[in-house]
């Protein structure tokens, strides 16, 4: 997933931003985009494997 919305981004950078300077600065923000969200993405699996609860029985009978 993020590296659809990575490249997609980058397809749509190219086509609107020709100058190399322009793709630098669209390179920085498209790596700042993905640091972001690869955080987002590694705290809600935190947040969700410290919220899940496995319950076992008290005996195996």
């Amino acid at each position: 997933m993020r590296t659809h919305l990575y490249f997609l981004l980058l397809t749509m950078g190219i086509s609107a931003t020709p100058l190399r300077s322009n793709l630098a600065e669209l390179q920085t923000w498209l790596q700042q985009i993905y640091q972001s969200v690869d955080m987002l993405v590694s705290s809600i699996f935190y947040f969700c494997s410290m919220n899940l609860r496995i319950e076992t029985p008290v005996s195996a009978d």
